[in-house]
């Protein structure tokens, strides 16, 4: 017998008993096809229980998409097949933003207005949303080009 088995593996909550299900109806010499092999399990430990269980009862997985390069173990690739889909999973939860790779900038004329109108460092940068340091370096510029 060949069961084809697939899984949102956010959307469902009860994935796990749909699992536990299909590994209950299979047998020796049975196929089991998965998309891939994060429809096991979301942690290695899971899907190695699980992959056990398969081994145990005679069936035969067949992943669909897997990563296997030539020589190397179906374990590794798995890890990384693993690896790869809960990085997707977190970066569509918006998990890897970043930063824009450089610092934070201030206008620089408007750190001028400030100043002259009586402001002291400290309270520039907390209005200006940038460190202390930054706004002196603007005026320690300023006055470099005045003199």
């Amino acid at each position: 017998m060949r069961l084809h088995y697939s899984r949102d593996v956010e959307a469902s909550p009860d994935s796990d008993a749909e699992l536990q299900h299909i590994l209950r109806r299979l047998g020796r010499g049975d196929i089991l096809v998965i998309p891939s092999i994060d429809h096991l399990g979301n942690r290695w430990p899971a899907v190695q229980e699980v992959l056990r269980f398969l081994e145990d009862k005679g069936v035969v997985l067949a992943p669909r998409l897997t990563s296997i390069r030539p020589g190397e173990l179906p374990e590794t690739a798995f890890k990384r097949d693993l690896k790869r889909a809960g990085a997707a999973r977190a970066a569509a939860c918006g998990a890897y933003q970043g930063c824009s790779g450089c610092p934070k900038k201030a206008d620089r004329e408007l750190t001028a207005k400030l100043h002259a109108a009586g402001l002291q460092a400290e309270a520039i940068a907390d209005l200006l949303g940038v460190s202390e340091r930054t706004i002196h370096r603007y005026l320690a510029r300023q006055d470099q080009a005045v003199a």
